[in-house]
């Protein structure tokens, strides 16, 4: 029996927090100009979660994985870099380790291919039905994390 293949994409949206700190609003008084008491304005800051397993995506048919890429709104604040690892069912798959892009890098994108086991025609991380898929969120710039990120997974259906 000959497998069927079909390109296609699964995007991964990364959690982006919203963070409230608190302030001290403007003091009103009618007929007069409104004044400040000490503190500053309540701030609203936006940044990508650290942690394991920020993103799961359980598979519902065979797919291969060809490569994956990491996109950032922007490259967050601070030294350092936002660093990913993908992961099936716990496992890392790219075989040039984690994707990163540094703070101030001038893309705000990377792509790694995904070889896994080169036996399976045309190639790719195999991935099969109820496998789980997990994007691990390892490091941020240190002042600020850049505001939204995904990842996005260029598979192969198989079996289809």
């Amino acid at each position: 029996m000959q497998e069927m293949f079909r390109k296609s994409t699964i995007t991964l949206p990364l959690p982006s927090p919203v963070v409230f700190t608190p302030g001290t609003l403007p003091v009103y008084t009618p007929g007069t100009p409104p004044t400040y008491v000490a503190g500053t304005l309540p701030t609203l800051s936006f940044g990508l979660a650290l942690g394991n397993g920020q993103v799961s995506f359980t598979s519902q048919r065979g797919q291969l994985i060809t490569s994956a890429q990491l996109c950032l709104s922007d490259t967050g604040i601070g030294a350092g870099a936002t660093t990913v690892n993908v992961k099936v069912n716990g496992n890392a798959i790219n075989p040039a380790g984690s994707l990163s892009i540094a703070q101030g890098a001038a893309s705000k994108s990377v792509t790694a291919e995904i070889t896994g086991n080169p036996n399976p025609y045309p190639g790719g991380e195999r991935i099969n039905p109820g496998d789980t898929i997990t994007v691990d969120v390892t490091a941020v710039p240190a002042t600020t994390a850049p505001k939204a990120g995904f990842v996005v997974l260029d598979i192969i259906e198989v079996d289809v």
